[in-house]
């Protein structure tokens, strides 16, 4: 794994001499990652692991800006979330949410905060800012609603028709020429075309290729649906929080 070469990396550095473990910098994109490669590389080299300096590129970008604030003014009333903090935050605007909304089930309305908060940390390390990801469920649901009678048509083929793998095809042919289609689902739809052309759905649940193109279709639709209202709260949510941490 990826985890096991760099490690392997960084003791033959170490090994061999070129570089003291101190001059060494290991970054990660999660916490429990740096903790895995910290672990791997201690069972390698021993003690001198503790001295090769292994972290987030979150938090040695925001090392570099505490000890550099002359060259980060605009950063100067910047404030670090610790993990309380960001579940409290969390949980004061998953409360506003309605009772039973999708992110406030009734039984336990924190039942999803873990998950919320690590999808906002992967929204924010990938760049998506509240207003992208609010335009990027908006488009699902305008597929959604545009291709409600594409979905019922495809639904409604019979499993015995022999040309059951064309009569499919037509209807991802009219998916992929809705107008404003999302370029994640353009993808998508494509990918189970190439799919279903080279052979690929000759295995699955159904002996039919064309049976296991077609249900895999419907239940990507299906998917797009079910997930569409956690996703238009996790937004809101997101967008919230943002605006709380500016706020602060």
């Amino acid at each position: 794994g990826k985890t096991q070469t760099i490690a392997l990396r960084i003791a033959n550095i170490i090994l061999n001499r070129q570089l003291p473990p101190s001059a060494i910098l290991c970054l990660t994109f999660t916490d429990s990652a740096a903790v895995n490669m910290r672990s791997r590389l201690l069972s390698i080299i021993g003690p001198p692991a503790y001295s090769v300096k292994i972290c987030t590129y979150h938090s040695f970008c925001n090392e570099i800006i505490q000890e550099n604030r002359d060259f980060f003014s605009q950063t100067q009333n910047f404030k670090n979330l610790d993990d309380l903090e960001k579940i409290d935050l969390v949980q004061n605007i998953i409360e506003k949410l309605p009772d039973g909304s999708p992110l406030k089930p009734w039984r336990d309305h924190f039942f999803y905060q873990s998950q919320i908060i690590d999808n906002i940390q992967t929204l924010k390390r990938e760049g998506i800012a509240p207003d992208q990801l609010s335009e990027i469920i908006k488009g699902i649901d305008h597929f959604l609603t545009a291709s409600s009678a594409h979905y019922n048509q495809l639904k409604s083929l019979r499993f015995n028709l022999r040309d059951l793998g064309d009569k499919v095809d037509e209807v991802v042919s009219s998916l992929l020429n809705l107008p404003n289609l999302p370029s994640s689902l353009l993808s998508t739809f494509s990918y189970h075309r190439q799919l279903f052309c080279s052979g690929g759905y000759n295995l699955g649940p159904a002996k039919s290729p064309s049976v296991n193109y077609k249900n895999a279709l419907i239940k990507t639709i299906d998917d797009l649906s079910r997930h569409l209202a956690r996703q238009q709260d996790l937004c809101e949510i997101y967008r919230q929080y943002q605006q709380s941490l500016e706020g602060m």
